[in-house]
C-alpha cells in the first residue's frame, strides 16, 4: 500500500536553525512553531534531516516520543562515523542549508533551514579538579564540578532524551562501576555545584591497582543523546597514596656513578606492628620511575621479615634506566613500592613517593677520627656550597630511629672535595648509612653512601698550606718511629752477642 501524508505548511518560522556540535556528534535542531493548524501531530514522530552537499550516505533520522508541537522545540539528531560516504568525515561538512521534516504515520511538516555556525560543547572542562586517594583497602574519587556540562550530566527522569546512562572509573585493567545510588548522587551534586565524592572497597581490585607500575586512571561518563551513545573520558593525573603516619622517615633518590642511589627510612617499631598483623612470605621492594612515555622498575625481594632501607640500582645497558638516569625525561615520577605477598598472592601494597635530589659527589667515603668525621669525594656538579651543609648518619638496622645530624664544619678544602664535621658527641652505629646534604646556588644537593669509612685510632691534625690541606697523623708516625728504633737496637744487641 502507498502511504499518504497530509503535508502541513508554514508550521515553523524561518528563524529555525540547525547547528553542528562535533564534540558530542549531534546536529541540534531549534524549531520555532508559528502555525496552530500544525498542532495535530501524535506523541510519536520522526525527524529527518537532509543536507546539501553529499557527505552522508543517507538522511539522518531520529525518533521522538512524547512529541508536543509547541513544546518540543529542541531536537538532537545524532550521527556516527559509519554514516559518511568513505573517505569523507565530519571535517568535510560544509553544508549551508538543509531540509528538516517532522513526520508521523499520516502527517508531515517540511521546512528548509539554514545551517548556522558550528557550536562546540566544551566537554573538556566539566570538572575543575579530579583526584584519587588510594590505600590498601579503599579507593576514594573526588571531583569538583564546573557548571559547563549541566545539560549533558542529567538524569533520565529530568531529561528523557539526553541523560547519563553509566559512570565508572578505569584504573589500568581494573574497572570500578558506580552503583545507581552513586550515579544519582553524582548527578545531583553536579547540578547543584557540590563536590562529588565516592568510595570503592573491592580489596582485590584495589591491591591490583596499587601494584600498577604506571597508573592510568580515567573517569568515564556514558551519555545517551537520543539514540547515540557518547563517552566522556577524563584522565585523572592527581593520584595520592596513603602512607601509614610515622612509618617512613627520610627518603631520597639521587643519581651517582651511573646508578640510582635510594634511601627509605623505615620505623622498625611500627614495621613490627604491621608484621604482626599480616602473615606474608615475600616482601618486595620496587623502585618505580615513569613518565608519560616510559616506565622503569627495579625490585628486590626478601623471603623473610627483615627490612632493608637502602638500594643501589645500576643501569648498565638498560635502555629505560639510562633514559631516566641521563635526564631525558622532563617530568618523571619516582616511587618506592612495598609489596607483601602470601602464597604468590598480593595481600598488601604501600607506595612511597620519593624525593629526588641532584648529587654533589659521585660517591664518598667517611674518615672517622677522635673528634671529627671527614667526607672525601669527587664532585659531580659545578655548583659550590653556599652556607648550609649537613652530614646525616643513620643506623642501618633501623634500631635507632633518629640519625646523627652534624652541621659544624671544622674545615673545607679549596677544591670542595673534603668536608670535616665536629663530632659533638656523635658516634657511628654498628652499620651505617650516610647522607651528605649541601646547599648550593641551584638548591640542595644530596649524596648517599653506606658503610664506606676509614678509621684512624688517633686524632689527626689538618694544616692548610697554600690552599692544600696536609693531613699529618702525628701520634701514629711517632709510634711507628719508636717501634723502628727498638727493632734497630735489638738487631745491634744480637749482632754484638754473636761477635
Amino acid at each position: 500500500s502507498i502511504l499518504m501524508f497530509d503535508s502541513l505548511v508554514n508550521c515553523y518560522s524561518d528563524k529555525s536553525t540547525v547547528t553542528l556540535d562535533r564534540n558530542i556528534k549531534i546536529f541540534k535542531v531549534n524549531l520555532y512553531p508559528i502555525n496552530d493548524s500544525c498542532n495535530i501531530f501524535p506523541y510519536s514522530v520522526g525527524v529527518n534531516i537532509t543536507f546539501s552537499g553529499g557527505i552522508f550516505q543517507d538522511s539522518l533520522n531520529v525518533k521522538i516520543q512524547n512529541f508536543d508541537f509547541y513544546n518540543t522545540t529542541e531536537i538532537d539528531v545524532p550521527y556516527t562515523d559509519l554514516m559518511f560516504i568513505a573517505p569523507k568525515t565530519i571535517t568535510d561538512f560544509d553544508a549551508t542549508f538543509c531540509f528538516v521534516t517532522v513526520y508521523s504515520y499520516s502527517e508531515q511538516a517540511y521546512q528548509e533551514i539554514m545551517v548556522q555556525q558550528e557550536r562546540k560543547s566544551d566537554m573538556t572542562n566539566c570538572f575543575s579538579n579530579l583526584n584519587v586517594f588510594l590505600e590498601a583497602d579503599e579507593m576514594d574519587i573526588n571531583a569538583v564540578p564546573t557548571s559547563q556540562c549541566k545539560i549533558q550530566i542529567e538524569s533520565q527522569a529530568n531529561s528523557p532524551i539526553n541523560y547519563v546512562n553509566d559512570i565508572y572509573v578505569q584504573f589500568n585493567a581494573q574497572k570500578y562501576s558506580l552503583s545507581n545510588a552513586q550515579i544519582n548522587n553524582f548527578i545531583t551534586n553536579y547540578q547543584n555545584g557540590l563536590n562529588i565524592s565516592f568510595v570503592f572497597t573491592d580489596i582485590t581490585k584495589i591491591l591490583q591497582s596499587l601494584s600498577e607500575t604506571r597508573p592510568e586512571v580515567q573517569l568515564v561518563i556514558t551519555l545517551l543523546q537520543g539514540q547515540l551513545e557518547i563517552q566522556l573520558q577524563y584522565d585523572i593525573q592527581n593520584i595520592e597514596y596513603y602512607v601509614l603516619p610515622g612509618l617512613f622517615g627520610q627518603n631520597v633518590v639521587t643519581k651517582q656513578e651511573g646508578a640510582f642511589y635510594s634511601i627509605f627510612r623505615i620505623n622498625n617499631v611500627m614495621a613490627d606492628g604491621v608484621k604482626q598483623q599480616l602473615s606474608y612470605d615475600l616482601f618486595t621492594y620496587r623502585l618505580t620511575i615513569y613518565d608519560q612515555d616510559y616506565v622503569y622498575t627495579y625490585q628486590e625481594s626478601l623471603q623473610s621479615t627483615e627490612t632493608k632501607q637502602f638500594m643501589v640500582v645500576t643501569c648498565g645497558t638498560d635502555e629505560y634506566c639510562n633514559y631516566f638516569l641521563n635526564g631525558s625525561s622532563q617530568s618523571p615520577h619516582y616511587y618506592m613500592d612495598f609489596i607483601l605477598q602470601k602464597d604468590s598472592t598480593i595481600i598488601y601494597v604501600m607506595r612511597l613517593e620519593m624525593e629526588v635530589a641532584s648529587s654533589f659527589f659521585y660517591n664518598f667515603d667517611v674518615i672517622d677520627s677522635a673528634t671529627q668525621f671527614c667526607v672525601n669525594g669527587r664532585r659531580s656538579i659545578e655548583s659550590y656550597p653556599t652556607s648550609e651543609m649537613q652530614l646525616l648518619i643513620f643506623d642501618k638496622t633501623g634500631t635507632t630511629v633518629n640519625p646523627w645530624i652534624l652541621t659544624t664544619q671544622s674545615s673545607i678544602d679549596a677544591d670542595h672535595r673534603r668536608f670535616c664535621f665536629d663530632k659533638n658527641g656523635a658516634s657511628l652505629f654498628d652499620s651505617n648509612y650516610y647522607i651528605l646534604q649541601v646547599a648550593t646556588a641551584d638548591g640542595y644537593a644530596k649524596t648517599l653512601s653506606e658503610d664506606v669509612q676509614l678509621e684512624f685510632p688517633v686524632e689527626f691534625v689538618i694544616l692548610p698550606i697554600g690552599g692544600v690541606i696536609i693531613v699529618v697523623i702525628l701520634v701514629e708516625v711517632i709510634i711507628e718511629m719508636v717501634k723502628l728504633k727498638k727493632a734497630l737496637k735489638k738487631q745491634k744487641k744480637n749482632k754484638a752477642f754473636r761477635e
